[in-house]
């Protein structure tokens, strides 16, 4: 049986689609098209988008350099010329670090497209009927834990969570972090850190008592806390939420340290 802690009472810009839901009408859609073929068709566009991006910021790249040439040519060679080949490697690590941020923003735009049709999902017929739909979104789509954990997480919470809503989003997240899953378990407390970073000022008085609910609902077991606490970084925001995160983690340790003690004897 699980103690009684001293924590009781505490409770990205070009893509301007909005986010659909699953069960929305066809808005203008081909009514021929079917959903592959839909789906297949706004992947081409997303991907021709984003080439188009990546043309256009090695042109301006190969503006800007004609304009150091001429600079220097100007200023009798002070300044050094880039030759052909420095140039092209300019333009080759500007394009791939170009390309590299747009597949970040592209990531972020389907996962805010993901979010807010579990959302829908979990309004319409309840978080255990939304979280099977999601896990079979996930399985058909090849999602990995990071971003069936993270998306799971963000249609339960938000930086106005209270420890008595974790209860409620059991049906939800349950359906990936049970006992013994501790790689889920881990996503579970990646999203609750990043969330914690991102709102530190309103959730920091209550991380240690969310975590504790976590514990309490057999979604996060000990040694996962453990392990995620410790690898916690104890610089920048991090630490402020390791430090919040302190008093409920060192009674939980003493808790087990106990309940070993005990077994032992």
């Amino acid at each position: 049986m699980k103690e009684k802690g001293p924590l009781e009472g505490g409770n990205d810009e070009d893509d301007e689609t909005p986010p659909v839901s699953p069960h929305a009408g066809a808005g203008g859609e081909n009514a021929d098209e079917t959903k592959e073929e839909r789906k297949a068709r706004r992947a081409a566009e997303k991907e021709a988008k984003a080439q188009r991006k990546a043309e256009k910021a090695a042109k301006s790249q190969r503006k800007a350099e004609k304009k150091a040439k001429a600079a220097a040519a100007e200023s009798g060679g002070s300044i050094h010329a880039m030759d052909g080949d420095e140039t092209e490697d300019m333009g080759a690590a500007q394009a791939a670090a170009d390309l590299a941020k747009l597949e970040v923003e592209k990531k972020q735009d389907v996962q805010g497209e993901q979010l807010a049709a579990l959302k829908a999902q979990v309004a319409e017929g309840g978080a255990a009927a939304a979280a099977a739909w999601w896990q079979g979104v996930c399985e058909s789509e090849g999602h990995g834990l990071p971003v069936a954990v993270s998306v799971a997480f963000g249609a339960c919470f938000d930086e106005t969570m209270m420890p008595k809503d974790v209860k409620g989003g059991k049906a939800m997240l349950g359906a990936w972090c049970a006992e013994g899953k501790a790689e889920e378990q881990l996503e579970l407390l990646k999203a609750f850190e990043k969330l914690c970073i991102a709102h530190l000022e309103a959730i920091s008085k209550r991380i240690g008592h969310v975590l504790k609910e976590f514990y309490e609902e057999d979604l996060l077991e000990e040694e996962n806390i453990f392990d995620w606490y410790d690898g916690m970084s104890s610089f920048g925001a991090n630490r402020d939420v390791r430090e919040a995160a302190k008093a409920f983690v060192v009674w939980l340790r003493e808790a087990s340290d106990d309940e070993s003690s005990e077994e032992e004897d």
